[in-house]
C-alpha cells in the first residue's frame, strides 16, 4: 500500500528534534533566531525522484533538490547548532534535502519501476523565504503540522 503525502504537508526537514519540553522550546526558539540571523533567501528547485532506503527496496519516495542544496545544508547546520546549544539530541545522519512524496508499508520494487521514468522530472521552483519550526502530531490519517515560529530569510 502506498500512502501519498498531502501536498499541503510537503516540506524539507532541516533537523528533527523529537519531543521538546516547553522550557527548552523557549530556549530553542531564541537560539534559532540568533543562528538564522542574516541567512539569505534563495531558490529551491525540486527535480528527480529517489527512494529510501534504496530504489531496490523503496519504503519512502521523494523528490530531490537540484538547486538550493548548498543553502539548505547551511540552514540545516545552523538549525542543528541551535539545537545542540540548548542540549537537544541531533539526528545521526548526513543531511539529504528532499520532499517526501509517499510512504510504502512494505518495500515495493515495482513502485520504483513504474516511477523510474520520471526520475529526472523537474517538479517546480520556489523561493525559500523563511524557516518554520513545526510541531507534529501523528494521527491514523497522517501527521498534523502546526507552525510554532518562523524566521524570515533576508
Amino acid at each position: 500500500m502506498v500512502r501519498w503525502v498531502a501536498p499541503a504537508n510537503y516540506h524539507i526537514t532541516l533537523q528533527f528534534f523529537g519531543d521538546v519540553e516547553q522550557p527548552v522550546l523557549a530556549e530553542l526558539r531564541s537560539a534559532l533566531g540568533e543562528s538564522l540571523a542574516g541567512a539569505a533567501a534563495f531558490t529551491v528547485e525540486l527535480a528527480g525522484l529517489g527512494a529510501f532506503p534504496s530504489p531496490a527496496a523503496p519504503r519512502v519516495l521523494w523528490a530531490g533538490c537540484r538547486q538550493g542544496s548548498r543553502e539548505l545544508a547551511d540552514l540545516a547546520r545552523r538549525v542543528a547548532e541551535a539545537g545542540a546549544s540548548v542540549g537537544l539530541s541531533l539526528q545521526d545522519r548526513r543531511f539529504h534535502p528532499h520532499v517526501t512524496l509517499a510512504r510504502l508499508r512494505r518495500p515495493q520494487p515495482e513502485a520504483w519501476t513504474r516511477l523510474a521514468a520520471a526520475a529526472e522530472q523537474v517538479w517546480g521552483r520556489w523561493p525559500a523565504a523563511q524557516v518554520n519550526l513545526y510541531s507534529s502530531r501523528l494521527t491514523p490519517q497522517g501527521p498534523i503540522y502546526k507552525i510554532i515560529d518562523r524566521w524570515p530569510l533576508s
